[in-house]
């Protein structure tokens, strides 16, 4: 087990946290590793840490460019890598000594294409709880479940496993195969991450938190919503065209469609209120109303938009707050 493994790491203005994750992923135990720094325009001086990482450590290249957001450098990172396996690390998080070795070993254990693994979430400074969290684990510790694709595809459209998010996987690079990330929208990951699956034989997904991912105040995930955020909705609209009319994914799709207008529109300014986000809810109601395979709390949703959309905007509202509120208990 010694391929190489490309490490593709987009940056963007992220000086306070570059070194660390860097540091995080030069001392891996695995060795044989292809680091991509992207720069993707950064104002800071993540680009000067980048060029002193290149000069200290003969694994790290880096690309510098135009900014054009986390797709644009994604893209330029795969196009550049020349490992067997991909691996994409966001340049304010870390990961695990272990990561690499421990998942490059459950894909040629189990025979798969895709492996993923749970992260721990800690927030601004407070990587101290993931390193505490590792300490735990052992190197040789890769028992998972395996998932066909298309039961990985499913269960993530419902949310049954959390696998959405690029991070906290390594790759085959073959199931990147025509694959690029759509440019210029934002919540991006679940637009690519069925086709990824599909072009696997099967997923193993390790019970293990090995990636920790950093809560930032600023972050595009906790942002109020924006012009910008609207491109959640063009996410949504790509989950149906792909999978809207295949009998297999067509309720798990309209599932994930109306979860994804729901969050938006409860962040909608009041004056978009019958905007297109509205439509797509109502396109996709009833179906998650009537599926069976939907969790109870979106069935419940969707049964509450037939009472108008105020009283449905008060509704998702609440409930994200509440969850919100529950999550950070748990945490």
């Amino acid at each position: 087990m010694n391929e190489l493994v490309s490490v593709i790491v987009p940056v963007y203005n992220t000086e306070e946290y570059l070194e660390e994750c860097l540091d995080s992923i030069l001392e891996q135990t695995y060795k044989n590793l292809e680091v991509i720094l992207v720069n993707d325009g950064s104002t800071d001086n993540s680009s000067l840490i980048c060029s002193l990482y290149e000069e200290r450590d003969s694994r790290v290249c880096v690309i510098n460019k135009e900014n054009g957001g986390l797709s644009s450098a994604r893209n330029a990172g795969i196009r550049k890598a020349n490992g067997e396996y991909l691996v994409f690390v966001d340049s304010d998080d870390i990961v695990a000594p272990f990561f690499v070795e421990a998942m490059v070993s459950s894909i040629q254990l189990y025979d798969c294409d895709i492996s993923c693994c749970e992260s721990v979430k800690f927030i601004e400074d407070g990587s101290n709880k993931a390193r505490k969290c590792w300490s735990e684990f052992g190197i040789n510790d890769v028992n998972g479940t395996i998932y066909t694709k298309e039961r990985a595809i499913k269960d993530n459209l419902y949310e049954k496993i959390r696998i959405t998010e690029i991070p906290y996987k390594v790759y085959r690079r073959q199931v990147f195969k025509d694959i690029f990330f759509p440019e210029g929208i934002i919540y991006e990951d679940l637009a690519v991450t069925f086709r990824l699956f599909m072009n696997a034989n099967q997923i193993v997904v390790l019970n293990k938190k090995l990636y920790g991912y950093r809560k930032r105040k600023q972050s595009i995930i906790s942002s109020k919503f924006g012009g910008r955020n609207m491109s959640s909705v063009r996410v949504a609209q790509i989950l149906q065209e792909h999978l809207g009319n295949d009998p297999l994914y067509q309720n798990a799709a309209a599932n994930a469609c109306f979860r994804i207008n729901r969050v938006a529109f409860s962040k909608v300014p009041y004056h978009m209120i019958r905007s297109q986000i509205w439509e797509q809810i109502t396109t996709y109601r009833k179906k998650v109303m009537l599926d069976k395979e939907a969790k109870t709390y979106e069935r419940l949703l969707a049964f509450s938009s037939f009472l108008g959309p105020l009283f449905f905007r008060f509704t998702v509202g609440l409930f994200e707050r509440l969850k919100y509120g529950y999550y950070h208990i748990q945490k």
